[in-house]
């Protein structure tokens, strides 16, 4: 019975022969190459892995490395969003703050407005009372104007009755003395006549005084009026 060697197929092996001494060799001697080259290969192979799992260790410490310089970025950034939140807070407190003062100044400056109407509408009340003021001191000072001229008549006709009548007492002294009969009453009456004479002089002279100092006096009042009319106009017309 012949059949084919286990694993030798092609090396012409039977049962009943011995397989060739060079053909086993050459098998041998072909797996052991494989297996040197697989092996050789697998050492490559497993060298390579290596580098790049050093360079992957080497990349992950970089990405390692990179990430914790992130995370602290990351600090910094959620750090500095917070301040940014809490200013921007304090500026919505601040706004809400500037919105109720503003609501508050316009109030203020409604009533304000109402009030400068107030003031206005009494303003011109207060005009249209100052220009019956002016009106009525006007014809004051025309009245005290009549008056003093009338003052002025009437201090020239009291110096010409006065004067006359001084005439008249001289007339009636000159009278009584040519009708005298004696010395004594005539010297009685003279003395009396002086005495007389010199009181209606002084009366004359005080009258006049009077007179005089009444008319300064009408004047002084007339003057005060014509200057605070003045101001008065003077307020009105700026």
């Amino acid at each position: 019975m012949t059949k084919q060697a286990r694993g030798g197929g092609g090396t012409g092996y039977t049962g009943d022969s011995k397989p060739q001494e060079g053909t086993t060799m050459s098998v041998d001697k072909r797996l052991e190459e494989m297996i040197e080259r697989n092996h050789s290969w697998a050492l490559q192979e497993s060298a390579e892995v290596r580098k790049e799992l050093t360079q992957t260790r080497m990349g992950n410490e970089r990405i390692l490395e990179e990430l914790a310089q992130t995370r602290v970025g990351n600090a910094k950034i959620l750090e500095s969003s917070a301040k940014i939140i809490e200013d921007n807070a304090k500026i919505i407190k601040d706004s809400a703050k500037i919105i109720e003062d503003n609501a508050d100044i316009r109030q203020e400056l409604a009533q304000t407005r109402v009030g400068n109407e107030r003031i206005l509408e009494e303003l011109a009340q207060t005009r249209v009372v100052h220009a019956k003021i002016l009106e009525s001191n006007a014809k004051i000072i025309e009245d005290n104007a009549k008056i003093i001229k009338d003052n002025a008549k009437i201090m020239e006709d009291y110096v010409d009755i006065r004067k006359e009548f001084a005439q008249n007492r001289v007339e009636d002294a000159k009278n009584r003395i040519e009708n005298a009969k004696d010395r004594e009453v005539l010297r009685s009456e003279n003395a009396n006549l002086r005495v007389e004479m010199i009181r209606d002089i002084t009366d004359t002279k005080t009258s006049s005084m009077k007179a005089t100092m009444a008319l300064y006096r009408w004047l002084a009042i007339a003057g005060a009026i014509g200057g605070a009319v003045g101001g008065l106009l003077g307020i009105f017309l700026k």
